[in-house]
Parts: structure tokens; C-alpha cells; sequence
């Protein structure tokens, strides 16, 4: 009796099928993890300029207020008592890709000396898989969810 070495179709088509649903998984899988990091940096990157643009309000730095802007996919720190009638020269831009969108409140200005703000804000980040949240309070309080 001769035993015949090799693999069947059988097995062959299995373990073609078991690949490829594991293929599927991990793409799933690692697409999510790219829009949920995407969402974490441009909201760690809202958090720092929020808080840069308090520190400079509460430093009364060039005797000016100081604000973050959004539109669209991009986010600007800026000096001045709103985006309209900033000066450009002190601003820094950040642009992300287009399937990431902030929204709510259009800027949030701290004035000196204490970073306190006009008026309460929210800065909504999104990009569809998931989504986070910066509000900030009338004394300046910076709060990301």
C-alpha cells in the first residue's frame, strides 16, 4: 500500500478560506485603529493649543487675548480678540485630512489676565467611526471627552 503525500482540494480551499477571513478581520480591524488615532491626535493638538492660548491669555503676552479657530478639517491658534482680526504673524496652523471635521463652536477666545472666555464653547471632533469632545467652561476650564 503507497501513501500518496500532499494536500487535498478540500484542505487546499480551507485554508485559502480561513486566510481570507483572517485577512478581513485584521483589515477591519486596523482601519478602525488608524480613524480612532487620527481622532486622538487632533484632539491631544486641540487640547495643547486650548491650553497654550490660556497660558499666553493669563500671561497677558503681547497684552493681547489669545484663541483657537476651526474650520473645516483645519485648526488655528491665533493672538487677537477673534479669527476676523487676528494677527497672522503669531498663528499656527494645523490641517488633517478630509475625512476628519471639527464642528460647534467656530473659535474660543481666553481673555487676560485671568483665561477666562466670553462665552462657553464646544469643539466637536469627528470622522465618522468615532468622535471627541473640548468644552470650555466661562473661568477658562478645559475639559476633553
Amino acid at each position: 500500500m503507497t501513501f500518496q503525500r500532499g494536500f487535498t482540494m478540500f484542505e487546499v480551499v480551507l485554508s485559502a478560506a480561513f486566510v481570507l477571513v483572517l485577512i478581513q478581520i485584521i483589515s477591519v480591524f486596523g482601519v478602525r485603529a488608524i480613524f480612532l488615532q487620527e481622532v486622538d491626535e487632533a484632539r491631544e493638538q486641540l487640547r495643547s493649543e486650548l491650553v497654550y492660548s490660556r497660558d499666553q491669555a493669563m500671561a497677558n503676552t503681547a497684552s493681547s487675548t489669545w484663541g483657537v479657530a476651526v474650520d473645516g478639517n483645519t485648526l488655528y491658534q491665533f493672538k487677537g480678540s477673534d479669527y476676523a482680526t487676528r494677527d497672522p504673524e503669531f498663528d499656527k496652523v494645523y490641517e488633517y485630512g478630509n475625512t476628519l471635521q471639527f464642528s460647534g463652536d467656530s473659535e474660543i477666545v481666553f481673555e487676560p489676565p485671568f483665561g477666562d472666555v466670553r462665552a462657553t464653547g464646544t469643539i466637536i471632533i469627528s470622522n465618522g467611526v468615532t468622535h471627541a469632545t473640548a468644552t470650555v467652561n466661562p473661568y477658562g476650564m478645559i475639559y476633553i471627552e
